[in-house]
């Protein structure tokens, strides 16, 4: 992935709105996105089958979309939309996010669990992703979708410690 010259990223109150003058069919633009703490969206790579020209995409971290939640714990949810581009157009997009420790350490999380899952044809798809690394105070995470619509960044809590039960010697039966 390239960066596309005259690419342009604004982020402000938990939205990052980003304009691509053109993608050509085949390749794929990079974008770093200026402010993650906004939406969590550290950078976007997004490849196209056809040539897409003045797109727009649209990063938003909303609070609950009409949609069911999915299974697993919720960090946050996402809404990806795009302008001038469909997912017919998209090849793959790969998102890189980042979810704070705070609430990884808070709710018991296992960082190995965290996961983007997309909502698309009225069910939830958890998206391979894999952590790519860490800041102080995030751990990052990649992961590649087929195209861009309601996501939830999800974790598993880590299983609670079995504390061992007192146990008894058994005495062996006298035969």
């Amino acid at each position: 992935a390239t960066v596309i010259a005259g690419t342009k990223v604004i982020s402000d109150a938990g939205k990052s709105t980003i304009t691509v003058p053109e993608i050509k069919a085949g390749a794929a633009a990079l974008i770093t996105i200026d402010k993650p703490q906004e939406t969590g969206v550290r950078q976007l790579a997004i490849a196209v089958k056809n040539t897409v020209r003045n797109i727009t995409v649209v990063i938003s971290k909303v609070a609950a979309p009409n949609v069911p939640q999915p299974a697993d714990r919720i960090f946050s949810y996402l809404q990806i939309d795009k302008v001038n581009m469909t997912d017919a157009d998209v090849s793959t997009v790969t998102i890189d996010f980042q979810v704070d420790k705070t609430w990884l350490n808070a709710n018991r999380i296992d960082k190995a669990s965290v996961a983007l899952n997309r909502f698309a044809g009225n069910a939830w798809a958890k998206l391979e992703t894999k952590q790519i690394g860490e800041t102080e105070t995030h751990s990052v995470y990649r992961t590649e979708s087929p195209g861009l619509s309601v996501f939830a960044i999800t974790g598993k809590e880590l299983p609670v410690a079995a504390t061992p039960a007192a146990t008894s010697q058994a005495t062996p039966a006298a035969i």
